[in-house]
């Protein structure tokens, strides 16, 4: 123990920690009966302890309470979290449909152009055949013209 000593502080080192005696262990070794302090620091102690416990009391109870809204936070979190994968899965379904929308619109788009170009090639080959009809049609009214003035 003598090695642990520092004289310069009056107290025992060990590991870069200071101890030295408490005033209840200097009564003792000083052989005083009754310390002069001893009732007034315990009541003093016993209004500390109390206060101590108050406050302990109230910061379990903080705890506790940041404890509940931390669990509701991450319940909080984890349903946001569903509904955003939810959301993201939902809105990969609706580029994948409109993707196919546009590969299908263009689809019927080729398919318009060739219906068209099929339709007006119908309505020039009716144009020939109404040409035709009148012609045909004028000849035959020519020809019963003729055959009536034959008669």
């Amino acid at each position: 123990m003598v090695r642990f000593k520092d004289p310069a502080y009056q107290c025992f080192t060990f590991n870069q920690e200071d101890m030295t005696l408490t005033i209840e262990e200097y009564s003792v070794l000083l052989r005083l009966d009754k310390n002069p302090f001893s009732e007034e620091m315990s009541s003093e102690l016993e209004m500390a302890r109390h206060e101590f416990e108050h406050e302990k009391a109230k910061l379990l109870r903080d705890i506790n309470s940041l404890q509940e809204e931390n669990y509701q936070l991450k319940i909080d979190v984890q349903i946001e979290k569903s509904r955003t994968e939810k959301v993201q899965k939902e809105a990969e379904i609706t580029r994948k449909d409109l993707k196919d929308f546009h590969l299908e619109n263009r689809k019927l788009r080729g398919k318009v152009k060739k219906e068209e170009k099929k339709a007006a090639r119908a309505m020039i080959e009716l144009r020939k055949k109404s040409v035709e009809f009148k012609i045909v049609s004028a000849e035959l009214m020519t020809s019963q013209s003729k055959r009536q003035e034959l008669k």
